[in-house]
């Protein structure tokens, strides 16, 4: 389930959908996460890459569901410490899928970084 609060983006082209939610806390307030959504593709293998800066770093790697339209959704979480969610890191969603790669930057300082070319290749999900 997706947080309710905190969505910082949501970026769509026809049959797909993309969103990269700002940090929610948790119970301790010692953790932030950052959610990578993506939804409404075919087929289902795709791979999702976190980065903090240019490193890449460790996180859930879920399985995609069917939804009701034969189509395929997953979501990515990226569990951060608190005191890694500074305004000079910039973490990185990047989605790569048979039809093409999409990048989505976040920081603390600027909540939301869309790249120049918000597509770096134009999915076409159909």
């Amino acid at each position: 389930m997706l947080p309710s609060a905190g969505c910082c983006a949501h970026w769509s082209v026809p049959c797909t959908s993309f969103s990269l939610h700002l940090p929610i806390s948790v119970a301790t307030q010692t953790q932030k996460t950052l959610v990578c959504l993506v939804s409404k593709y075919s087929p289902s293998a795709i791979n999702i890459t976190w980065l903090k800066g240019s490193e890449v770093v460790q996180h859930n790697r879920p399985l995609p569901a069917k939804d009701a339209t034969g189509k395929f959704m997953v979501q990515s979480r990226l569990q951060l410490r608190a005191t890694d969610w500074k305004a000079e890191t910039t973490y990185t969603c990047q989605v790569d899928h048979i039809t093409g790669t999409v990048i989505h930057r976040i920081s603390k300082e600027g909540d939301c970084l869309a790249p120049k070319h918000l597509f770096k290749v134009v999915l076409d999900f159909h």
